[in-house]
């Protein structure tokens, strides 16, 4: 793992960041809603996502540079995460880092006992980092529609 990947809260200086990340076509075509996500719809969700204290968001950096977020929604002591990587930093092994760093501060500081991964079945990549991660995969289900692969981490 790279000694200089570090997490911080996201804060409302990263939304248009956050924003531009989740509308690259590649996060775009694995994500359940593919449509391209609206400033203005972004922004209100992003608000009340940073005003939820059920929700966790970390900006990962490398070296003092943004290059990942993980999401952390949370639910009594259950979680779902969701992960992106910078476009310009894909292909660097850096998903496996984000997610495990991310898991583990979810883990020692909230009461969550255990993290839910749900991953398209075509996403072969997400897969393997989920998996390196140390995810289990569970039972298939669906989400919005589409089929999916569901995967488990447990403190």
């Amino acid at each position: 793992m790279s000694p200089s990947l570090q997490l911080r809260s996201a804060i409302q200086e990263d939304s248009r960041m956050l924003w531009e990340w989740a509308n690259d076509p590649i996060v775009r075509s694995a994500s359940f809603y593919q449509d391209p996500i609206a400033w203005e719809d972004h922004e209100n969700w992003f608000a009340a996502k940073l005003a939820d204290d059920q929700c966790h968001i970390f900006i990962a950096e490398n070296a003092g540079e943004p290059i990942g977020q993980v999401r952390f929604d949370m639910e009594d002591s259950k979680a779902t995460i969701s992960v992106s990587i910078d476009p310009a930093q894909r292909g660097k092994s850096l998903g496996t880092e984000l997610i495990m760093i991310g898991c583990n501060r979810l883990f020692s500081t909230t009461n969550t006992m255990l993290i839910d991964a749900y991953i398209k079945p075509d996403n072969a990549a997400s897969i393997v980092v989920f998996k390196k991660a140390g995810f289990e995969e569970s039972l298939k289900t669906e989400i919005d529609g589409y089929p999916a692969l569901h995967f488990i981490k447990a403190k």
